[in-house]
């Protein structure tokens, strides 16, 4: 019978032939969860569990996202007694624990992620050596944030611990991939992609400012502009080929996002408007629905419209020279 504690580290290197392997998978929480789950759940398991970094992240990351939320052992020890018991998706993950296999094993085929890495680094300029910065890594979960499918985050390695600086990383939960991202395995596997692109862009863009010296945001109007370059771009890069294919039929899409940016910019900008209602004019337009999410959609038809116009070149300039410049191109391109 399997042992828990008996479970070791799992990392998977991909790369492109003659380029340095770029990204390093973590797969030992979900390996952990489903061992867990085959022996009967035992109570003893529990302290191994948590100790796991995938699922530090994402209690963390929950915590953050979700006020007066449980601990990660007190959920693992609730669902023990009760496999209905809902938090951190515990549930939902049992339910699904043969699909989430399936998916696990499918998502370590090299073939899966060898052009994301090219594909994402190709929008940064060409003399920017990424490969002076450690490999990033990707860590798979199968518990969390019911709203959290992905999420790049940084964090301390010597503790783990989640912060505004450190270490780049990305997280994918299997349990939200095998729900969200599609009835079959291809497609949820198409769609993985596509979301590590997004994910990748902005793990290599945190490095890249890092390397350039270039501050974070520091008031409200800086955060709403870096939130329409940073999202618009990644969701572009993820959406690159939806663009392409629909083309004019996403316009009223279009027309849509940016009279709602219009609309919220107005509110965000207004220095004699609450903090907190500013605040919460951001985030609205970060989370939800995805056409719901004016900042991030009206980004991602700027980045299309400027690439359309000038080429990836163009858009590599705008990434290159930040947030003012990409709002400003979009304006000169549209006039």
């Amino acid at each position: 019978m399997k042992k828990i504690i008996l479970l070791t580290l799992c990392l998977f290197w991909f790369g492109t032939l003659g380029a340095q392997l770029r990204m390093q998978f973590h797969t030992e929480s979900v390996d952990s969860l489903l061992a867990w789950f085959d022996e009967g759940t035992p109570s003893d398991a529990i302290p191994v569990l948590t100790t796991l970094p995938a699922n530090r992240f994402m209690e963390q990351l929950l915590l953050h996202n979700e006020a007066g939320g449980t601990s990660f052992s007190d959920a693992l020890a609730a669902f023990a007694d009760d496999r209905t018991h809902p938090d951190y998706l515990l549930a939902e993950a049992y339910t699904r624990r043969k699909q989430i296999a399936t998916l696990a094993q499918a998502m370590v085929d090299p073939a899966v992620t060898e052009g994301v890495w090219q594909y994402v680094i190709d929008y940064f300029p060409q003399d920017f050596d990424a490969g002076q910065f450690p490999a990033y890594e990707v860590w798979f979960t199968a518990t969390g944030w019911q709203w959290g499918d992905a999420m790049t985050f940084s964090y301390n390695p010597e503790n783990y611990e989640i912060g505004d600086v450190g270490k780049p990383a990305i997280i994918f939960n299997l349990t939200l991939i095998c729900s969200l991202y599609g009835e079959g395995l291809q497609q949820q596997l198409s769609t993985f992609q596509n979301v590590l692109k997004h994910e990748l862009f902005h793990a290599v863009l945190a490095d890249y400012r890092t390397l350039k010296q270039i501050p974070e945001p520091e008031t409200i109007e800086e955060l709403a502009d870096y939130s329409l370059y940073n999202e618009g771009i990644a969701h572009y890069l993820a959406n690159a080929e939806m663009f392409r294919e629909q083309g004019d039929a996403l316009k009223e899409k279009e027309q849509a996002a940016f009279k709602r940016y219009s609309e919220q910019r107005r509110v965000i900008f207004d220095a004699n408007q609450p903090d907190e209602v500013r605040m919460a004019a951001i985030q609205e337009g970060l989370q939800g629905p995805y056409w719901d999410k004016y900042i991030c959609v009206t980004g991602l038809f700027m980045a299309a419209r400027i690439e359309q116009y000038g080429g990836r070149e163009l858009l590599r300039e705008c990434i290159a020279r930040g947030p003012k410049y990409f709002i400003e191109t979009m304006h000169r391109i549209s006039h």
